[in-house]
């Protein structure tokens, strides 16, 4: 550590004359006393350089999620593979943690070399919230339970910001013989705290094509001063059922805190039991919190102990409640299904079969044979909206609703015209003006796009090329009127080919609910962004002004470099 010699003069006015000989002498003693303790507490900082204890390297490659991947060398890869790290940090305890970094050596694997010896750059560095076992842990399960956390959970449910964890985004640079990169302080202290296990490390700046690897990873701390001074208990701590948060075979409860200000994080126990650290927040010092805490038995008497801990490892003394968990969540039984379609052969429109199905299935061109459903290999004898026995189409409709259905071609056959008439039902009638059909074009076996269409159609299309095609689907949607009264409509759809005709009968069930003109959920339609949020005036200001069209990416916030999940 460089030091300077600090000079304290007296000033000149300041002398026998003011003070005498022996308060002039005084003054200078505290003056250099002064100086020597201002000098002397840079002398507290200190390096600590933490060794890695355990490292894993797990992937979400398709074929490698359930390989275990341990040693010193990780590979960093886009998101598909990260490092999982851990450090002895027993030699902070007690210190007051002032600057932090992670330094790792390239190991291969980069293929431009564009930061000295690697691919990489920016990288993210996360807390973790759950245990792992490093002879054992892999993407998908971590070898002490069956999952990251809960039934289903992934690693990254408990890293990257998720799962309470925290997460910092910072520069890999190099070094003489090696790479670093700041951390923020609050991720060491959250290791020194026992707030995470580990450290989370994910690329951020190369592609999946690259299989840049580290080794070596060291966390070299420095600390300033010692703090052995234990946090002040938590205060106002209270504790009440959580119905909202129940499940069908747990309970939960609301915890309600006010940390002292010099805490970080919280150590929790029910029962004596130690809370997952993945549903304990990190601590808002002098402001209160309130978090569920789930998976919990049912209904029944429970005490929650309460630690504040800082960030130099030193514990509060325990704080106690007691209180009961809600009960576990009752789940109505649903009224029957009114549609119990039966078995049946497609309608014959020449040598052609058709018949209806859902309109989100897909069904193989080539093969006939329905896609990405399990337990089912064919429709076309009787589905959710096909009663083969009788040849009906039936679906379910609230008034302002647009219901839809498929219609499928197979065999060898042209022109094809498809009408689908009104709906009646006594004295009411829903006009079939409300009628759209679509033409589903195909990408390989599936169907990719639904065309506006007017005509007929084919079976193959040649302008689709699919070669072996035995199987064309037309899409039918049909507009139900707000002002439609409830009841069951009827109607037919006939197709025809030349002299050839069928008609399937169609039959909607309309109940006596209306779909708001408002939307109350927010659309963000599978595409990172939307038109929106829920309510009529949830229109992004861009979108509302008529700067970005509806649909375009929304504007947002730069993403925090620390960002906490609770």
């Amino acid at each position: 550590m460089n030091l300077r010699p600090l000079l304290i003069s007296v000033p000149s006015h300041v002398g026998r004359d003011t003070l005498g000989n022996a308060d002039a002498c005084r003054v200078r003693v505290v003056l250099l006393a002064l100086s020597c303790a201002l000098l002397l507490s840079g002398l507290h900082a200190e390096t600590i350089q933490c060794k890695s204890t355990r490292t894993n390297s797990p992937s979400f490659h398709r074929r490698e999620r359930d390989q275990v991947t341990s040693g010193a060398r990780m590979k960093i890869k886009f998101f598909e593979q990260f490092g999982l790290t851990d450090y002895d940090v027993s030699g902070l305890k007690g210190k007051k943690v002032k600057e932090a970094w992670l330094h790792v050596k390239a190991a291969g694997g980069h293929k431009f070399g564009l930061n000295r010896g690697t691919d990489l750059t920016w990288i993210s560095v996360t807390t973790l919230s759950e245990d792992w076992d490093q002879r054992k842990a892999c993407a998908n399960r971590n070898g002490i339970r069956d999952d990251w956390g809960w039934p289903g959970a992934k690693t990254y449910d408990v890293a990257c910001g998720n799962g309470n964890t925290l997460r910092y985004n910072t520069r890999l640079s190099p070094v003489t013989g090696s790479h670093r990169a700041r951390l923020d302080p609050a991720l060491v202290k959250a290791l020194v705290a026992g707030a995470s296990y580990g450290l989370f490390i994910m690329d951020g700046s190369t592609h999946y094509s690259m299989n840049c690897r580290i080794q070596n990873p060291r966390l070299e701390v420095i600390v300033e001063g010692n703090d052995a001074i234990a946090p002040h208990k938590v205060s106002d701590l209270a504790v009440v059922p959580a119905p909202n948060w129940a499940e069908v075979e747990y309970g939960a409860v609301l915890l309600t805190a006010k940390p002292p200000e010099d805490a970080f994080a919280y150590h929790i126990k029910i029962d004596g039991k130690a809370v997952q650290r993945w549903q304990i927040p990190f601590a808002t010092p002098g402001k209160e919190q309130t978090f569920q805490i789930v998976d919990l038995p049912p209904d029944k008497s429970i005490k929650v102990e309460v630690v504040a801990v800082d960030g130099s490892g030193n514990k509060s003394s325990p704080v106690s409640v007691s209180g009961r968990t809600s009960p576990k969540l009752t789940v109505p039984a649903l009224p029957g299904y009114g549609f119990q379609p039966k078995d049946g052969e497609p309608r014959s429109l020449g040598v052609a079969k058709v018949y209806a199905f859902p309109e989100l299935t897909k069904i193989d061109p080539t093969t006939g044979k329905v896609l990405q459903e399990k337990g089912v290999e064919s429709f076309s004898r009787k589905n959710p909206v096909w009663d083969g026995a009788s040849g009906t189409i039936r679906l379910a409709a609230a008034r302002a609703e647009i219901v839809s259905f498929q219609i499928a071609i197979e065999g060898e056959i042209r022109g094809v015209k498809v009408q689908v008439s009104d709906l009646t039902a006594g004295g009411n009638k829903i006009s079939n003006k409300g009628v759209k059909l679509w033409r589903n074009w195909y990408v390989k076996n599936h169907a990719e796009y639904a065309l506006p269409w007017t005509g007929s159609v084919s079976c193959p299309m040649a302008d689709n090329g699919i070669t072996g095609q035995i199987h064309q689907a037309v899409t039918v949607d049909y507009h139900v009127p707000k002002t439609a009264s409830p009841g069951t409509y009827r109607g037919k759809v006939r197709l025809s080919s030349g002299k050839d005709a069928v008609e399937l009968a169609l039959q909607v069930r309309v109940y006596d609910a209306v779909i708001p003109d408002e939307i109350f959920f927010n659309p963000e339609l599978n595409c990172y962004g939307g038109p929106g949020a829920a309510g009529s005036r949830g229109l992004h200001p861009s979108v509302a002004a008529g700067l970005l069209p509806q649909g375009a990416p929304r504007p947002g916030p730069g993403t925090p470099h620390l960002s906490v999940s609770r």
